[in-house]
């Protein structure tokens, strides 16, 4: 049966995606690697609000016909507007994916 995806759910996968580019990217070279892993590492840590400034909400945003279209696709679905980094900070959620 499909369902909403979960904020732990769109998390993962948003992760999940940015570690296969690094990976595709850095095709090998572990320098570059390194270096990728720190940019995001970095990124995620403004978004988190732990470096300098404020935090900042990233929000799932989809078209108004994706929902109807993966329920008759039998496929799991993301709520338009849903939060998903309200649980856990994306920095330590990418440094255990590591």
């Amino acid at each position: 049966m499909c369902r909403e995806i979960t904020e732990e759910e769109a998390r993962e996968e948003l992760i999940g995606a940015i570690k296969f580019n690094i990976e595709d990217i850095s095709k090998g070279d572990k320098k570059l690697k390194e270096n990728l892993d720190r940019l995001m590492f970095s990124v995620f840590c403004m978004i988190d609000g732990v470096s300098s400034g404020p935090a900042f909400d990233l929000i799932v945003r989809v078209h108004e016909s994706d929902k109807e279209y993966h329920i008759e696709n039998e496929e799991n679905w993301y709520k338009d507007g849903m939060c998903i980094n309200t649980m856990e900070h994306f920095h330590d959620k990418f440094c255990k994916k590591r």
